[in-house]
């Protein structure tokens, strides 16, 4: 996690963004670390298939619920920052561009969570099926 935007030049406003993003940030990294799990069950000895695909379906419904939140978040930021709103003064401009940057990464940290969830939910079928079934 980041430093909290802490100081005296810096807005209120600023710091619960900063906060609700990094909030944020850390819900996808949880998702993040249960989906390497996931992967770690797929390949295990043991078969998991019906484990494996339930477990997938609730991260990419907790995945879809949580861009729902994120997406908003950026064009809220982005808002925010335009200069001829002046809604932001210029030296907190900084800190804002700061949180956007964080809000994007959390975007597309989401979207290749997203996709990997899917190859995964690929990968299990495929491996499901009787050998002489499967794709090369």
């Amino acid at each position: 996690m980041r430093p909290p935007l802490a100081g005296a030049n810096r807005s209120d406003d600023a710091l619960v963004l900063d906060y609700i993003v990094d909030s944020q940030f850390e819900a996808v990294q949880s998702l993040d670390d249960c989906m390497e799990e996931l992967e770690d069950r797929l390949f295990d000895n043991v078969p998991r298939g019906l484990e494996v695909q339930r477990r997938s379906f609730q991260l990419r419904k907790s995945l879809v619920l949580l861009r729902r939140i994120v997406i908003p978040m950026s064009e809220v930021v982005s808002e925010l920052m335009r200069r001829d709103l002046h809604i932001v003064r210029d030296d907190l401009m900084p800190y804002y561009q700061d949180v956007y940057d964080q809000v994007l990464r959390a975007a597309e940290w989401t979207d290749g969570l997203r996709d990997l969830v899917t190859s995964i939910l690929e990968t299990n079928q495929q491996a499901s099926l009787p050998p002489s079934s499967r794709l090369s």
